[in-house]
């Protein structure tokens, strides 16, 4: 691998950090407004919960997407490269299957 691919992957690397640390950025500020929202306006019916909750597991999906753990390690890129050429491999022997029977 050549230095400029080296670099283009680790700036792409760097992205990726940075837009979850974005992300959870407003994951925090949000819910905290909401939070106060919903202390301020019904504090018997306490709806924050639900947002932060469901933001709270899409931000962990993004976490094991960016930092490469949980489903990232079984359906990562290696998995990938090994599924494609399985496929490969299976259309080239099906295609040789073919041009025999014709």
């Amino acid at each position: 691998m050549d230095d400029q691919t080296k670099h283009e992957a680790a700036r792409t690397k760097m992205l990726a950090v940075k837009g979850f640390y974005r992300h959870l950025f407003f994951y925090i500020l949000f819910n905290l407004c909401f939070f106060l929202i919903n202390i301020k306006t019904s504090p018997n019916d306490l709806w924050f919960f639900w947002p932060l909750l469901f933001w709270g597991l899409a931000v962990i999906s993004h976490a094991s997407t960016v930092f490469g753990f949980g489903f990232e390690k079984f359906l990562g890129k290696n998995w990938e490269e090994k599924k494609i050429k399985k496929y490969m491999e299976h259309d080239n022997s099906e295609n040789k299957s073919c041009d025999k029977d014709a």
